[in-house]
């Protein structure tokens, strides 16, 4: 990848991120991705509807006939120049839509142009995993695989592939918790108060507020809520239905 394309990537990924953090995400997800088949990239979608690719997996070359770095090099150009005409209006109506944060996922069906003029039935899925509504930048991770022949029939295993991605993405975030912030989690998502962890943890109750609005910020959550959500989800935490009116939590 020449210089000029990796610094306007670095600019694209760095507003409010460090170069370090945007290597070390680079890297990680380039090593945790790289067995799966289908293709796999995010998007920077930003509040004027505008759409940057800014990471995909090796498997792009295959779906499009295009590197990484050509498809990066035309920009927007792109879905004017390979979506098919019937399916381009859709595709960017949906992309405003998750720009204007109507929608924090979706699925379609599309066409696009390979390098080598032929055309490709694609089914993509993708998720909001990271927003910033003061810069009005949304983050988009998607699935797309080439459909061409066949019918969608199973969209659990998509959900399933989804959600397996998700769950490595959040895994470096996890990663980037301290010790403490980790331990602190455990006490929120089993209902302690910021006063009761700060006696369990002999330490004021400014020290574990901070601690609090630090894990928040890491995790990119707002409430107490998003956080048991996210525990559950990434096997932080178990949830036992014993029945209607009693359930047992389980912090590991």
């Amino acid at each position: 990848m020449g210089k000029d394309i990796e610094n306007r990537i670095v600019d694209s990924l760095t507003k409010g991120l460090s170069v370090k953090d945007i290597i070390k995400e680079h890297e990680f997800l380039t090593k945790a991705l790289k067995g799966f088949e289908s293709v796999i990239y995010i998007n920077n979608i930003n509040s004027d509807g505008s759409i940057e690719l800014i990471w995909a997996n090796n498997r792009y070359l295959d779906l499009t006939g295009f590197t990484f770095e050509e498809r990066y090099k035309m920009g927007e150009r792109y879905y004017e120049m390979y979506y098919h005409p019937d399916d381009y209006k859709n595709a960017m109506q949906i992309i405003r839509d998750v720009a204007n944060w109507k929608i924090n996922s979706y699925a379609m069906n599309y066409r696009i142009k390979h390098k080598n003029g032929k055309w490709v039935w694609i089914y993509s899925k993708g998720n909001i995993f990271e927003e910033n509504k003061k810069l009005g930048i949304r983050k988009c991770i998607s699935i797309a695989i080439n459909m061409t022949g066949r019918i969608v029939q199973n969209n659990e295993q998509l959900d399933i592939l989804l959600k397996e991605i998700a769950q490595l993405k959040n895994r470096s975030l996890i990663d980037k918790l301290t010790k403490t912030e980790k331990q602190i989690v455990k006490y929120l998502v089993d209902c302690m108060t910021t006063h009761e962890i700060a006696k369990k943890r002999n330490r004021s109750y400014n020290t574990i507020n901070n601690h609090r609005r630090n894990i928040f910020k890491k995790l990119n959550l707002h409430s107490i809520a998003g956080l048991v959500n996210f525990a559950v989800e990434n096997g932080l935490m178990f949830i036992i239905i014993v029945s209607e009116t009693f359930i047992i939590t389980k912090v590991i």
